[in-house]
């Protein structure tokens, strides 16, 4: 493969180090790269063919040549100006290194330096943000930028749903990352190919040099270290303040800031290393890399309390496990994503007293420290090498031209569906249930036929939302299912079950399935296994990018995939179901039909989950209930359209779930399967 690359290669960003590694890599594995680089001032050293570049005079009709064209993007206009004009001509995949592109924009919109600051600049700005997020997007945006907000954590927070980075994506063909969290975050507004691996982290000489003098004599005090610039969002003055509010801790740690630390926030911390934590805390600013090399591997503890998390990874964090420090990491983003065994995590929720008692476990126990230590060198050797990422990334580039060649069949098909969609009056409501409702509408009309050929009539599924079994009426409520469930498979033992249910819910389903007789006759599907655990032949893989939409969501991949001649609905107020095409079943209890009149009195929420209970009535649900319910349900269900109320259940938890389930299966018998419900007249 031919591949260009885009990052800066100036030797004061960090990319450029990491790009030349994982270049050189793929060259020596045959590829050709050549690196495009924006005009720096000085250049990190590698054997890649290095092209600079301005946008203003660059002809993107060179890179027509290439297989692959891919752009490394960060939130910072400085660095990433020339790529992002360049990748607005020419379409490519994006290798994102931020959760947030808020700074990105706003300096392009509104700083002169970048053509911004104008009328017209600015009412681009607005027009970009509202296109993407609305006005309460718009608002977002302008109180982030406000002053008088600076360090307030509540609107570091809530920028995270307004990241601009679906500006990004729309000039993506496909999108590479470095945590599997954000990929996952990401299949929901990304149509297209998603891959990730771990930033390949650089091997340390642990001889490189001993610390400086004041820091060479061991004192007996344990040695604590944070890295990286200084600011708000590393959270350091919390470690602090902790330490100074339990000064015994304090007397057993040297804790080593080394990175800038700017305004006022850096001088709120020299105050407190000048006074209350005089001897303990240490602001050792910018470092060239042999000092900084030194700390790492002569430190204890390493502490790097990130949030909100607005990096995709953290080199920093790696750099710390792979010194074997016993690193302390709250639990969120891409730091929840280290193994339990090779950090020490707490939560954002009890931050402080967790953090005390943290490092008090630490500092007392050497052998707790270098056995975390051990478990992080262990996981960074194996998992965040040059040649893990370049196998990872290999592998997303082969994704990416299986999807673009049925692209361009589909795009032939789209042009001609996107004429009579036109003609049928269509608009995106920009809701699913909306864009499935006018879908079956069009099908309807030009008497398109489902792709059913997949549904097995010995197969039935489960759609599990994800809330089912936490909360105790929930309990109640599964406890229901599992009869009805487990007494269908016993009877008749030739039935399989598949539960759709998304990966964070995996265990829980797990766990829940797991004390069954029939287990082995249960699948779990979810939107990262669905091609290995229902055998989908690998050419139909790379579908998501055929109609544009959310087909990677877990009902667009039921409605393709599903061996499931009916779905069970697990939560009554879930009716995304519908959307997979697939005839529903929603058993019901006497507990179910309280739950639902009492919330349609009260609140808003509770009137949508009975409309969508009677929408899933109209599209053909079956409700399953008993002889005392049934007559309720269908006063409840006036609207129930095209579905069916049918007592079946016993009345009581102990009922005879044998005879229901027999009762059932002739049901089943007597009425055609793979037959779905069309949109009602």
């Amino acid at each position: 493969m031919k591949i260009a690359w885009f990052v800066p290669m100036d030797c004061s960003h960090v990319m450029s180090g990491y790009s030349s590694r994982v270049c050189e890599e793929l060259i020596r594995r045959g590829h050709e790269v050549d690196i495009f680089s924006p005009v720096g001032e000085q250049y990190y050293d590698t054997a890649v063919n290095v092209t600079l570049f301005r946008e203003s005079t660059f002809d993107t009709a060179q890179l027509e040549q290439y297989d692959h064209v891919v752009y490394n993007m960060g939130n910072n206009v400085k660095w990433h100006y020339d790529i992002w004009e360049v990748m607005k001509r020419f379409p490519g995949k994006v290798i994102l290194h931020d959760r947030i592109m808020v700074d990105f924009f706003y300096m392009l919109y509104h700083d002169p330096e970048w053509g911004g600051g104008t009328a017209e600049k600015l009412s681009e700005y607005e027009r970009l943000a509202k296109e993407f997020y609305g006005r309460a997007g718009c608002v977002a945006l302008d109180q982030f930028f406000d002053h008088e907000n600076a360090g307030n954590e509540d609107i570091l927070d809530t920028i995270m749903q307004y990241s601009m980075v679906s500006v990004i994506l729309h000039y993506a063909t496909g999108v590479f990352t470095h945590s599997g969290q954000f990929c996952r975050e990401l299949k929901d507004s990304f149509f297209g190919p998603i891959g990730h691996a771990f930033l390949p982290c650089p091997a340390y000489d642990e001889d490189a040099g001993g610390l400086p003098e004041a820091f060479s004599q061991n004192d007996g005090r344990v040695l604590m270290i944070s890295t990286g610039d200084v600011q708000r969002l590393k959270r350091v003055h919390i470690v602090a303040e902790v330490l100074a509010e339990n000064p015994e801790l304090a007397k057993k740690v040297r804790y080593v800031l080394i990175g800038r630390a700017h305004g006022e926030y850096g001088e709120a911390l020299r105050r407190l290393s000048e006074n209350e934590l005089k001897g303990c805390l240490y602001l050792l600013g910018f470092q060239e890399d042999d000092v900084m090399n030194a700390f790492l591997h002569e430190a204890d503890i390493a502490v790097n309390l990130r949030y909100p998390n607005s990096e995709v990874g953290s080199l920093s964090l790696l750099e710390q496990m792979a010194c074997e420090n016993a690193t302390v990491v709250l639990n969120t983003g891409f730091f929840a994503e280290m193994p339990e065994n090779a950090v020490k995590r707490i939560s954002l929720e009890n931050e402080k007293e967790e953090l005390r008692r943290a490092l008090e476990a630490l500092i007392q126990n050497a052998e707790e420290r270098k056995r975390i230590a051990g478990n992080a060198r262990n996981f960074v050797e194996k998992n965040c090498t040059v040649s893990s990422y370049a196998d990872a990334f290999l592998k997303f580039l082969h994704e990416c031209a299986d999807a673009e060649a049925y692209c361009s069949i589909a795009r032939q098909f789209l042009q001609k569906g996107n004429i009579r969609l036109k003609k049928l009056g269509y608009t995106d409501e920009r809701t699913e249930n909306g864009i499935y409702d006018v879908a079956q509408t069009y099908d309807s009309v030009l008497s398109a036929e489902g792709d059913y050929e997949v549904w097995n009539p010995n197969t039935i599924g489960l759609w599990f939302s994800g809330r089912t079994g936490r909360a105790s009426g929930e309990m109640e409520r599964w406890a229901f299912l599992e009869k009805f469930i487990c007494a269908l498979l016993v009877e008749k033992p030739e039935l399989m079950l598949e539960v759709w249910c998304e990966q964070e819910c995996e265990k829980q389903v797990r766990d829940l399935t797991g004390t069954w007789e029939v287990r082995d006759r249960v699948i779990i599907v979810t939107r990262e296994n669905w091609a290995d655990v229902l055998n989908v032949p690998r050419p139909k893989r790379g579908m998501p990018l055929l109609s544009g939409d959310k087909f990677s969501s877990l009902h667009k991949l039921a409605a393709k995939f599903s061996h499931a001649s009916f779905l069970i609905l697990a939560d009554i107020e879930d009716d995304s179901a519908v959307m997979t095409g697939r005839p529903l079943v929603i058993p019901f209890a006497a507990e179910d039909l309280q739950r639902v009149e009492r919330k349609v009195d009260y609140d808003a929420i509770a009137r949508k989950a009975h409309a969508g209970m009677e929408r899933m009535l109209r599209y053909g649900a079956q409700l399953l209930t008993d002889d005392a319910t049934k007559e309720k349900a269908e006063k409840a269900f006036r609207n129930a359209g095209n579905g069916e109320i049918k007592a079946v259940l016993p009345e009581k938890p102990d009922g005879d779930w044998k005879k229901a389930a027999e009762k059932y299966i002739k049901i089943l018998d007597n009425k055609r399967t793979g037959q779905t419900k069309r949109l009602p007249e």
